[in-house]
């Protein structure tokens, strides 16, 4: 929870001073992909669609690794 939390915020920040603010960017910052791991059933799929599919709007890919295991 913790690292999608400060993923989120990230974000937000870099929004906020492009936007806002109007703050020319310094240089480019790299987006970050994040891959949630975890036991079956801990909640990763209903934290990430919560947080940024329905409180952010934000496009997010959601992808069963299952198969991969």
């Amino acid at each position: 929870r913790r690292a999608g939390c400060v993923l989120c915020y990230r974000h937000l920040r870099r929004l906020r001073a492009q936007f806002l603010r109007k703050e020319p960017p310094r240089k480019k910052l790299p987006r970050n992909h994040y891959l949630f791991a975890g036991a079956s059933g801990s909640g990763k799929t209903h934290l990430i669609s919560l947080l940024f599919g329905k409180i952010l709007e934000i496009p997010t890919v959601i992808e069963d690794a299952t198969k991969f295991t």
